[in-house]
């Protein structure tokens, strides 16, 4: 599977986890996502396989994780429910990649997740430094987008969505904003919306956009329907 679907999956399950009030794990579960930035067209076994730190290489010299940072173990806990659940619905190269990403983790238990994703950061940078010349130039050109642009717009996209009226107010920012180009447009549709082709227009990504903030608040409004609300 590729990095990109799996990471959309990933975010998908980070909203759930927001919506049960898990705001830890979220953070934790984005970060992961963060680690790996720029490699959405390579496989998730490939990511692990090249690109995870070694066991002990994310350990460093400390005791582990600090008290207000979430362990490996607990993501590691987190996705295995994910897992059980997929194990119904889920396709099976997801269920696939996500035993690979959960044995690798549980291998760096001592591990802060935070440690864990500037470990896999570095070597994502280290590996591809050594690449010949003709692999670098399409590095440059994949590194084209601005990829601080785009984390920044799809955290905030997705930090807003349960209000209607900040997230209009963020949509029109992010319309106007010129320095999101076709590319970060679509990186930051595909991030927030899931799978998006990346031949789409500018207009087509934004568009893409609105209608998962649409979808978000028509699944809001028939689970306050359906599930009622305790009187005043």
């Amino acid at each position: 599977m590729k990095v990109g679907d799996f990471s959309a999956a990933l975010r998908r399950y980070a909203r759930m986890l927001d919506k049960a009030g898990d705001v830890r794990m979220v953070g934790a579960v984005n970060t992961l996502i963060a680690a790996w930035s720029g490699k959405d067209r390579t496989t998730m076994k490939n990511l692990i396989t090249k690109y995870f730190p070694r066991k002990g290489d994310s350990e460093g010299g400390g005791s582990g994780a600090s008290r207000d940072e979430v362990e490996i173990a607990e993501v590691v806990a987190a996705l295995r429910t994910l897992r059980a659940f997929g194990a119904l619905v889920a396709k099976q190269g997801f269920n696939r990649d996500l035993d690979l990403l959960i044995e690798s983790l549980a291998s760096h238990e001592r591990a802060s997740i935070g440690a864990l994703a500037e470990a896999i950061g570095q070597r994502i940078r280290d590996l591809d430094e050594k690449k010949p010349g003709s692999a670098g130039s399409k590095r440059r050109v994949a590194q084209a987008v601005d990829q601080a642009l785009v984390d920044d717009y799809v955290a905030r996209l997705e930090a807003s969505y349960k209000d209607a009226k900040r997230f209009a107010s963020l949509f029109s920012t992010l319309k106007g904003d010129r320095r999101v180009r076709k590319a970060e447009m679509v990186a930051i549709a595909k991030a927030f919306a899931g799978s998006v082709r990346a031949s789409i227009s500018k207009r087509e990504a934004l568009d893409q956009i609105w209608k998962q903030h649409e979808f978000y608040a028509t699944a809001k409004a028939k689970s306050d329907f359906f599930g009622g609300r305790s009187a005043a």
